[in-house]
């Protein structure tokens, strides 16, 4: 089935779709070769198996994605937008959390007779095969079948002519069974009535794969083609059959591998040489073999023997076969494994050909790649697409595309003034494998003049971008609008997009104010409100001397305010300084305005004096001769170390700050205003004057007050005491004279002698305390 070297290249270029041709010897329209291309529609950090099946499981006229995962769920991907698809949880094993737990395989098609439409069959650990489908509330599930092992592959087709509909089949095995403990039964599920029974065949070892078709001419009906998973009796390596087993139990061994694993086997009408449908096969040896009966015996034909990236054998078994690709009539078949590809297997010529039609880019030479599906479940393109399953959590899309170019662009729509020059870039994007010079063109345009560059080649599939000119030169001063359509010509292939030129008028910067004023010692910074007219955008560029730094956002819309905000530096010198803001497009400065910028101390425009308002009551006022400053300052009064008053002031020149406070201090104190930024470090200080402990004018200083009336009160005491040792005149009771000496009182007790220290150390005191004993220590703080 090979040909010579020279046919094979001929025939991989139609198998693939695709064209090493240059564009100048491009087919023409009507045959156009392709590509596969692929997105990826689901991930998950659950391990999927190789169950997966399409079909319109949810009853809504459209096909679904179903997958299943070894933690036992099954998920279904349902399309909300092309290429965009949505994952629902359906179903859960109730044994979800089990020691033993696990979906391995999922069939979808019409298994229960008593309703429309189609189910999803699932099995694994559990061994329950559930049936799950769905109601007009959503998904309900039942079991149909209890198996005596673990399930391990699902089968469904036309087997038994007697029994209603098609038999369901099982392969099983159980977990760290023995050979003498192995299951070696294909089980068969038949309808009776509304219930299943099963029929078992006995193989010489564990069953594996399963699938139903007509292979075998001498048969009636169809066969049953079971793999098989074995042990050499010699040494204990693994051996595999395929067995053909018919309706009246007659099990037959057709092939043998002594070798290796054959992990799967599908059937379909693949080659043209032989009538009818022939099988296909993928074994652990990475072979891949078509298979078919001829005069009663078994043809294989080996068709590609599948190598990792590293050069190592890859293990095969994900496997399909359907109709995926346009070009070709008929079905063809995929497989994949271990080794990160896929290969369709397809004739062309009447030979054989395999055929990489997809390969992810992930360094793991030993991805495994489980499931594949065919099936319409995509709006991406018409007909069927392929549904990929990984181990690694991931499914994806995979569509045939048609070669060709496709022409994009990051904004469709290019502005620029009348009598400038503008440039753009268009994204060409080569669809497949197409070759040789790409020409450009344009439809309409009136007015404009393009410029494209010479030599545009496309020399891979990857896109690439091709700068044009556009000049523009009406001289009316007027707006407009200038439509064109850009095209794209390679070979026979060309693509187009529709664009606009839109001609602006001059277009202007507007400040919300022209002038400002900064202090560096208050680290602050200022906004002004920076306005487009004429212009819908313009690229904001802006230009501030050493000292001063000026920033806005880099683009600005007409229409949108934004915010320049300038801040002046600690060491910024004195001055009055230019910020120009500029909007430019493409390029070209279109507009422009100037902020001047004061840069200056508060000493030069903050002056502040003190007055004294009433006895003991003081005023402090601020002027401010700057520019109106619009951003809050601190100001604070301090008399000494204590601060009297604080507020947060916007600086107005028209708006004097004034602070009143009440003063009764003990000795003259200085007077200190204060002024702070934002981040509370005080920026400048003034120290006007100072307050007294008395109101009205100064009069006699304090200290001078007191020494006065410490004078006065002893001569008060000396006067006093000598008054008191005069004599008394006859008659008088000398006892009421004299100090310290003896008084009697009535009932013949006196009071001990009044000491004046004594009695003011101890005033107020109980007689425990007066006395120094066991009451409170008179020298002790309260």
């Amino acid at each position: 089935m090979r040909s010579n070297l020279v046919s094979a290249l001929m025939v991989l270029l139609i198998l693939s779709g695709t064209s090493l041709l240059s564009s100048e010897a491009a087919p023409t329209r009507g045959e156009e070769t392709g590509f596969f291309s692929s997105v990826q529609i689901f991930r998950s950090a659950r391990s999927l198996s190789g169950g997966i099946g399409i079909g319109d499981v949810d009853d809504d006229g459209r096909n679904e994605v179903v997958i299943c995962d070894f933690e036992g769920n099954v998920v279904m991907l349902k399309e909300t937008a092309p290429g965009e698809f949505q994952s629902t949880k359906i179903w859960e094993d109730p044994r979800k959390g089990a020691s033993v737990q696990g979906l391995l395989d999922l069939y979808v098609g019409n298994v229960l007779l008593d309703r429309p439409g189609v189910e999803i069959l699932v099995g694994g650990y559990s061994r329950n095969l559930t049936v799950i489908y769905h109601t007009g509330s959503g998904f309900e599930s039942s079991v149909i079948y209890v198996s005596p092992y673990q399930i391990f592959n699902i089968a469904v087709g036309e087997f038994d002519p007697a029994s209603p509909g098609e038999e369901i089949f099982l392969a099983s095995f159980e977990m760290g069974a023995t050979d003498a403990s192995a299951d070696r039964m294909l089980r068969m599920l038949s309808r009776s009535g509304t219930e299943f029974v099963s029929r078992e065949f006995e193989l010489p070892d564990t069953p594996k794969a399963v699938e139903v078709a007509d292979i075998d001419p001498s048969v009636p009906g169809t066969e049953v083609w079971v793999t098989t998973s074995g042990r050499r009796e010699i040494d204990g390596g693994p051996e595999s059959g395929l067995y053909q087993v018919t309706l009246d139990g007659n099990v037959v061994e057709r092939y043998k591998d002594p070798e290796r694993l054959i992990a799967n086997v599908k059937a379909g009408d693949l080659w043209s040489g032989n009538p009818g449908n022939e099988l296909i096969t993928v074994d652990f040896g990475g072979w891949c073999k078509v298979m078919w009966i001829k005069d009663g015996e078994l043809e294989v034909q080996e068709i590609f023997r599948a190598t990792s990236k590293t050069g190592d054998t890859a293990l095969l078994e994900g496997l399909i076969v359907g109709d995926f690709n346009p070009r070709l009539p008929g079905v063809e078949a995929l497989t994949t494994g271990y080794y990160n590809d896929v290969t369709q297997i397809a004739e062309v010529g009447g030979e054989m050909i395999d055929d990489l039609i997809w390969a992810t880019d992930v360094e793991d030479p030993f991805l495994e790649l489980a499931g594949l599906a065919i099936g319409d479940f995509s709006e991406i393109r018409p007909g069927s697409e392929i549904a990929l399953a990984s181990r690694q959590g991931w499914v994806q899309l995979i569509y045939f595309e048609l070669d060709g170019i496709d022409l994009d662009a990051d904004d469709e729509v290019v502005e620029m003034p009348d009598g400038s020059t503008k440039e753009f870039y268009v994204t060409v994007v080569p669809r497949g494998y197409i070759r040789g010079s790409v020409s450009f063109s344009v439809e309409g345009g009136e007015g404009l003049e393009f410029t494209f560059p010479p030599n545009v080649m496309i020399t891979s599939h990857d896109p690439f971008q091709v700068l044009v000119e556009v000049e523009a030169d009406f001289g009316d001063g007027e707006a407009r609008s200038v439509p064109f359509r850009l095209l794209a010509t390679s070979g026979a292939y060309s693509a187009e997009m529709d664009m606009m030129v839109d001609i602006k008028l001059p277009g202007s910067i507007s400040l919300g104010t022209s002038y400002i004023v900064m202090y560096p010692e208050l680290g602050i910074s200022r906004e002004v409100e920076v306005t487009l007219t004429g212009l819908d955008e313009v690229e904001l560029s802006i230009e501030a001397p050493e000292g001063l730094t000026a920033a806005s956002s880099q683009v600005l819309k007409r229409g949108v305010p934004d915010k320049l905000i300038v801040v002046a530096e600690k060491d910024a010198q004195p001055g009055t300084y230019p910020v120009t803001v500029s909007g430019a497009v493409s390029g070209e400065v279109l507009a422009q305005s100037v902020l001047l910028v004061k840069v200056t101390g508060l000493s030069e425009d903050v002056s502040v004096k003190i007055e004294m308002v009433s006895q003991d009551r003081y005023r402090v006022t601020s002027d401010y001769k700057g520019g109106r400053l619009d951003v809050p300052v601190d100001v604070a009064v301090f008399v000494g170390k204590n601060m009297q008053d604080t507020r947060s002031v916007l600086l107005d020149p028209l708006v004097p700050v004034v602070f009143e406070f009440d003063y009764r201090g003990k000795t003259d104190q200085m007077v200190k205003v204060t002024f702070s930024g934002p981040s509370g470090e005080v920026g400048y200080s003034v120290e006007p004057g100072v307050v007294y402990a008395t109101g009205g004018e100064r009069g006699i200083p304090v200290g001078i007050l007191i020494l006065v009336i410490v004078v006065i009160i002893i001569v008060a005491v000396l006067i006093f005491y000598g008054l008191s040792r005069m004599k008394p005149a006859s008659g008088e009771d000398e006892s009421l004279i004299g100090i310290g000496r003896p008084t009697r009182y009535g009932s013949g007790r006196t009071e001990p002698e009044r000491r004046g220290p004594a009695r003011d150390r101890y005033a107020g005191r109980s007689g425990e305390e007066a006395r120094g004993g066991r009451g409170r220590d008179p020298f002790k703080k309260a």
